[in-house]
């Protein structure tokens, strides 16, 4: 889902007697998504602004938020376009020894794989 929230899936079992559908049973599952994509990008961006850098590593920082930045409001047409910038960002943002950032390479993984999945849609 496009936004955060509490959404719900309903599946429905059905099986075919004589021709015709016949419903055998069904559920709904209900899952939260913490953030949207644009506000899981704005999370990270922060995160990285946030971390106290120098040198390289602040040059490096800076072109990942920039990547980051750019993908934001970026419409699924343009997932190609997302991907390879979310790629230039996890590369500079493995580049980056003055700071732990596994916790934002994580997250930046989760932004990459919900671009992924709009590629092929």
């Amino acid at each position: 889902p496009e936004a955060s929230g509490v959404h719900a899936v309903t599946f429905e079992l059905l099986f075919r007697a004589g021709g015709a559908y016949v419903p055998a049973g069904g559920t709904t599952q209900t899952f939260t998504v913490d953030l949207s994509p644009d506000e899981l990008a704005l999370s990270l961006e922060a995160r990285l602004t946030a971390l106290s850098l120098a040198g390289a590593d602040a040059a490096r920082r800076a072109a990942a938020v920039a990547a980051i930045d750019a993908v934001r409001g970026l419409p699924p047409s343009l997932a190609e376009d997302a991907l390879l910038l979310l790629l230039d960002a996890a590369a500079d943002l493995a580049a980056i020894t003055g700071a732990d950032t596994t916790s934002i390479r994580t997250d930046l993984g989760r932004l990459l794989r919900i671009w992924q999945a709009r590629s092929v849609l």
